[in-house]
């Protein structure tokens, strides 16, 4: 035991067992503080107790939870922190204001007693990097707050909130969210102000009629989703050079109101993959089939590959379009006569717990049942499912390895560095069936871009390495680009894996070459947000975590499947700029055997 931990236990009225201090924590004043079984604090960390209005503030901390290295506690009444919670880098917690908010009491007086409320945290709450939670905040379990979030008021069971102050982003782990507010008024300039205020996540009050929509945080792929939802919803269209022209909300409002625009019901929100499925199935005519046989060109190490796996359902979904459009891929133009294509912003892969991807191998057959909609005609979204050969039953997708694949529509603007977002002005693109509303595809790529990951492994995970691994990847031109003259997004993947195999060769908690070569995909997340030029090179950061068998209560260390859970962002080396977000989870598999004895070994 270190000086610093004897020093920190002697300051503490429980400590539970497996704990863990890396550096040190230095604590000021005096306070209770409890802590739970299996807590780990990672780096130095400060707690400050104020004892002018409670002697004995109190910090409790619950079992499994991990404290960054950072993190600083301000506590004049009581912080208690969940189980299984992750702290990031420099979180604070603060339950008081300390100081009186009154100009001339703040020369003499300590914080009143309104200026001090205690801060509960759930189990499995995940707080990011930087992140600060104020007085009196409760947050409900399993909840994650975005990095750099200031959070000032009560966070709901699973919610992911972000911003300054921080506002709910989206539901989690399944939950359904709570219905948008209405709209404040029925007339074009109410209904208007609803929609922006769903796009950016505000109260429709806060939209200020004389500001344009990207001035409220609306991105390029929002702004081209909002044309679409003013038109649908007022009954008008607007050229390409009209809709860049507005520069305020004003000139929108009376646009439609001078063609007699009137509000409409409002748009629904497809809440979950899940939904988008069940939806496109009952879509006549919107499914296409299409056998597979696992040849050669599909494997990878003798069984299905990612890479080539998508490389097939990608040309699926581009003759999909050609059959429901008519319109060959080379011949797709906007309005100013510009050649745009369908590119992937959004890819989420999953096999089934017991049939990862390794599980299916050469000669296997599917029947790929490929679904597809819109939504207006700037985004394409829909879902792929691997069914058994001559399997065309829509029940039969429940269960069966699926690929959600959603398409936004791009011109290039300065070659493959720059990308320009629109929309097909062939009227064949009316064809596609439509979706019932925006597809969350939306919603999680972009959420991801802010947080730099999809989500965060469960509580029984540990890290392999402290901080993010950085492997470099040069581009190819020969290899990696499509006839577009993009980086061919079905090889995103494979430059992650090979990242991914240097990272697990290396971290501190390395993992022995013969169980690299055996993981497969499980599930995986990615957004896609930048292309990069073929002169470029990548710079791939890979977090891995690894399932602690021993904390897996009821089983033995040998029955439990060796999991990985990986998260990755990829910067191009030329102005850092993202290019891709993913969040993959991953086992060890071997189809004839068990699963292989569990061999970690200490990077050297």
């Amino acid at each position: 035991m270190t000086d610093a931990e004897l020093q920190f236990r002697n300051r503490c009225t429980v400590v539970g067992e497996n704990f863990k201090i890396e550096k040190g924590v230095f604590v000021l004043n005096e306070g209770r503080i409890q802590i739970g079984d299996s807590v780990t604090f990672s780096g130095f960390s400060d707690i400050q107790f104020s004892n002018h209005a409670n002697p004995q503030p109190e910090l409790r901390i619950g079992d499994d939870t991990y404290i960054g290295h950072g993190c600083a506690f301000n506590i004049g009444q009581a912080v208690t922190i969940g189980k299984h919670c992750n702290l990031a880098t420099g979180v604070r917690l603060r339950d008081n204001d300390g100081h009186p908010m009154d100009a001339m009491a703040r020369r003499t007086q300590p914080t009143p007693p309104e200026g001090i409320g205690a801060i509960q945290i759930g189990d499995d709450v995940w707080i990011g990097t930087g992140a600060m939670v104020l007085k009196g905040v409760t947050i409900g379990d399993r909840s994650v707050v975005a990095a750099m979030a200031v959070v000032a008021g009560d966070v709901p069971p699973d919610t992911l909130v972000a911003g300054n102050p921080a506002r709910a982003v989206r539901s989690l782990n399944g939950a359904r969210p709570k219905p948008p507010a209405a709209p404040p008024d029925e007339s074009v300039a109410g209904r208007l102000q609803w929609i922006v205020a769903q796009q950016a996540g505000i109260p429709s009050d806060d939209v200020d009629l004389a500001r344009w929509a990207d001035e409220y945080g609306i991105d390029s792929l929002q702004l081209l989703l909002l044309r679409e939802l003013v038109e649908s919803e007022f009954g008008v269209s607007f050229s390409d050079r009209m809709w860049v022209s507005f520069a305020s909300l004003r000139e929108v409002v009376e646009f439609c109101e001078a063609r007699g625009g009137r509000a409409r019901k409002p748009h629904a929100v497809v809440e979950a993959v899940e939904a988008v499925d069940e939806r496109l199935a009952e879509l006549q005519g919107g499914v296409l089939y299409a056998p597979v046989e696992i040849g050669i060109p599909l494997t990878g190490r003798n069984h299905l590959a990612e890479g080539p796996l998508l490389q097939l359902l990608g040309d699926l979904r581009w003759n999909q379009i050609r059959r429901f459009s008519g319109v060959p891929a080379n011949r797709i133009l906007d309005e100013e006569g510009a050649r745009i294509y369908p590119s992937f912003f959004y890819v989420d892969l999953a096999f089934p717990e017991d049939r990862p991807m390794a599980a299916f191998e050469l000669d296997d057959c599917f029947e790929a049942a490929c679904y597809l909609g819109r939504f207006g005609t700037s985004v394409l979204d829909g879902v792929s499912y691997l069914l058994p050969p001559g399997t065309r039953d829509a029940a039969a997708c429940a269960g069966a390895p699926r690929v959600r694949l959603s398409n936004v529509f791009v011109a290039q603007h300065n070659g493959a560095e720059w990308l320009r977002k629109s929309r097909p002005a062939d009227a064949g693109f009316e064809r596609i069936p439509t979706l019932p509303g925006e597809p969350t595809s939306i919603g999680l790529a972009k959420a991801a871009a802010r947080d730099g990951c999809f989500s965060s492994p469960p509580s029984d995970y540990v890290r392999m390495a402290p901080q993010a691994i950085r492997v470099r990847h040069a581009l190819t031109p020969d290899r990696d680009l499509n006839g577009a003259g993009l980086v061919y997004f079905a090889h995103y993947p494979v430059f992650l894996d090979i990242a991914e195999r240097e990272a697990l060769r290396t971290a501190e908690l390395a993992l022995a070459e013969e169980l690299i070569d055996l993981r497969t995909v499980v599930r995986r997340q990615s957004a896609y947000l930048n292309n990069a030029s073929a002169r470029d090179t990548l710079l791939i950061e890979v977090e891995p975590w690894i399932r602690d068998p021993l904390r897996v209560r009821g089983l033995a260390a040998e029955d439990v499947p060796l999991r990985l859970w990986l998260n990755f962002r990829m910067y191009r080396e030329s102005d850092q700029r993202l290019m891709m977000v993913s969040t993959v989870e991953k086992r060890i598999y071997q189809k004839t055997a068990r699963d292989a004895p569990f061999l970690l070994e200490r990077a050297r």
